[in-house]
């Protein structure tokens, strides 16, 4: 523990006790082919067959495929291919920044009906999270060697505004790496025990600052809902 965040690796808790990924096991790495070179990011099942991810994941590339094993095991058979990827259409490189940075997957097959997929969240639910509360972040980026589904707690920062319109959110969140973009942010109203709510999709992150940026869910349900 430093602070108030921890690192917690699903799968080999530190420390030495195992552990399952429970209600995150809806949680992927999603492999990307872009320009000859294999690049890997992190994403969250919505649905048995639809998965969400960075814009930046998706753009540009040749193939992706999904796993939510517990670690990137590029030779393992439980590799779903994405069928067709919809990159959001306000995103942009250049204008957008981290505010629309997110992509829908439709995969070739489906993932079983008995994963713990979250909630997507809503303003009202949005407007539950406040300056300095513990959110959830899952991130398969690389530590200690080796690209493992990792769970990070950061802290809320605040809800940003891009084009004039609360449309990212911001943490405080030290244990960011390459890799983690595209995976899922967290919030549990009722506490550990309680529903799981998808309020955001990581996006990038600012070394400099400790601050990661998000795109807001919320604003983006009724697309995400529009290709179940």
């Amino acid at each position: 523990m430093v602070g108030a965040w921890i690192i917690l690796t699903i799968g080999t808790i530190v420390g030495g006790t195992s552990a399952f990924a429970g209600p995150h096991d809806s949680s992927l790495i999603v492999e990307l082919r872009r320009g000859g070179k294999i690049y890997t990011c992190s994403g969250v099942l919505v649905s048995p067959d639809t998965a969400l991810t960075a814009g930046h994941c998706a753009e540009g590339v040749t193939a992706l495929r999904v796993s939510n094993a517990a670690s990137y095991q590029p030779q393992s058979p439980n590799w779903i291919p994405v069928a067709r990827s919809f990159v959001h259409r306000e995103y942009s490189p250049d204008d957008s920044l981290y505010g629309s940075d997110v992509a829908l997957l439709k995969l070739r097959g489906s993932f079983p009906f008995a994963l713990h997929y979250p909630q997507l969240s809503n303003p009202q639910i949005d407007s539950e999270v406040l300056p300095g509360m513990r959110v959830e972040r899952i991130g398969y980026g690389g530590r200690n060697n080796e690209n493992r589904r990792s769970l990070i707690f950061p802290r809320f920062a605040s809800w940003n505004n891009v084009a004039y319109a609360p449309i990212a959110g911001k943490n405080f969140d030290p244990y960011a790496v390459l890799g983690d973009s595209g995976g899922p942010v967290f919030y549990r109203p009722l506490g550990p025990t309680g529903p799981v709510i998808l309020i955001g999709i990581h996006s990038t992150w600012d070394e400099k600052t400790n601050f990661a940026y998000f795109s807001r869910i919320s604003r983006f349900a009724a697309w995400i809902r529009s290709y179940f």
